[in-house]
């Protein structure tokens, strides 16, 4: 799995073009096409334009969904401590605090920040760094050989 930096407010799309098999710059043109605006714009509207917030996950589905994904459900929660990613397989994890969200591709138990997409770290190693987030949903999106 190749997973790219991410720009700014990209987690969702480099996550989605790393578990899709696809470069950053095609799910970036998808969404465009889609919903006929920039990432950015569908990320402001989402946050800032009440007309034009129900653009963001039906573009985060139709993305899943083109790239042979299930779709990301936008429910979240926080769930029980003590949650691992499964040492096989690749899906993505949702973490959140108290002032946002962002998610990330994992890979055969490894996590990959579309941060710093080259390093590849566990959960636990992620969280320890990162005291204030906590982990909303790991999802698998295809079992491991």
């Amino acid at each position: 799995m190749h997973v790219e930096k991410q720009g700014a407010n990209e987690c969702m799309l480099a996550t989605l073009a790393a578990l899709g098999g696809a470069t950053l710059d095609t799910v970036r043109a998808m969404a465009q096409q889609y919903a006929g605006l920039s990432w950015d714009e569908i990320w402001t509207a989402n946050t800032t334009d009440a007309e034009r917030h129900n653009l963001f996950w039906p573009t985060v589905t139709a993305l899943s969904i083109a790239l042979g994904l299930p779709p990301i459900p936008s429910a979240s929660g926080r769930p029980p401590a003590g949650q691992a990613l499964p040492p096989r397989g690749r899906g993505y994890v949702r973490v959140s605090t108290a002032f946002g969200a962002h998610i990330m591709p994992w890979e055969n138990g490894l996590l990959y920040d579309p941060h710093h997409p080259e390093d590849g770290v566990t959960l636990a190693q992620w969280l320890v760094s990162r005291p204030e987030w906590w982990v909303v949903r790991i999802t698998t999106v295809s079992e491991g050989p």
